[in-house]
């Protein structure tokens, strides 16, 4: 499992750069009959410490939350599936643009995966999302005043 930082560096409620982001792509298992499995989601991404928060992905096995770091050159993630009790750890670099790496975890095994990371939304600050790790939004708050249609 990750050591990823479970404080953030100012208090939280007050406002911090979070970006939404999507996320979708693959991991290969041959053992289980797969050439590959596809898998999709989103996660908020903290600029100032570099964390991945508030992720969640589905794929063919059920929903799963993920947390962990971005940076430039490196992704990486712990990913624990809601039903199945069990996480994974993926590790990816960039390579043109797409983040190319491996998964491992004790009921898996290991693999490779390949994904893509896209920003939603610049300002996600209060944007509802997984399990929180930042202040969610208070009723009444809209992310879509500022929306050019």
């Amino acid at each position: 499992m990750l050591d990823t930082p479970r404080s953030l560096s100012e208090t939280p409620f007050q406002h911090r750069d979070v970006k939404l982001y999507s996320i979708a792509g693959y991991f290969c298992q041959p053992k289980r009959g797969f050439d590959a499995v596809a898998f999709g989601g989103y996660f908020r991404y903290d600029v100032l410490d570099k964390l991945v928060l508030d992720g969640q992905l589905i794929d063919r096995f059920g929903p799963s939350t993920i947390e962990g770091r971005m940076d430039d050159e490196v992704l990486v993630f712990d990913k624990e599936y809601q039903s199945r009790g069990y996480a994974l750890t993926y590790e990816f670099t960039k390579r043109n643009g797409i983040w190319v790496g491996d998964y491992a975890g004790k009921t898996t095994g290991k693999g490779k995966a390949q994904c893509v990371c896209t920003p939603v939304l610049e300002d996600a600050f209060r944007v509802a999302c997984g399990d929180p790790k930042l202040p969610q939004p208070t009723v009444g708050v809209s992310v879509t005043e500022d929306f050019d249609s």
